[in-house]
């Protein structure tokens, strides 16, 4: 079965099983626009970054506790998605919610995470 695997550089952790993944999310296009003083424009393109939008349900308190840590981190984490590829990619966790929810009387929880590619990189026209 494939793997996610997330975390500082030398310190990735394994993700929990059973996430529902949609890979990616998104395709941000980074674009800047600058008027010169003669009047003409120029752009500035940045590289595309990818936004890859994780979901589990159910997750045990243990497991929820280890994204939020990952999250606290507010550090640049390494990221793999083998239901994608065996790419690494830079990456910022830039968002996590969770609901705690009853499955036959346990506590459990629905996590969502937002992580987004950091864009590096222009090329200017």
């Amino acid at each position: 079965m494939p793997t996610i695997k997330l975390g500082p550089e030398g310190s990735e952790t394994t993700l929990p099983q059973g996430v529902k993944t949609e890979t990616p999310v998104n395709i941000r296009k980074n674009i800047s626009m600058a008027t010169m003083s003669d009047g003409s424009t120029r752009y500035a393109f940045y590289k595309r970054s990818r936004i890859w939008r994780l979901q589990w349900i159910p997750l045990s308190f243990a497991e929820m506790i280890t994204l939020r840590e990952l999250y606290m981190l507010n550090q640049v984490l390494r990221f793999q998605n083998n239901y994608e590829s065996s790419v690494w990619y830079d990456v910022v966790i830039t968002n996590l919610s969770y609901t705690p929810v009853i499955i036959s009387g346990v506590e459990k929880y629905w996590v969502e995470m937002e992580i987004e590619e950091l864009a590096s990189g222009t090329g200017l026209s």
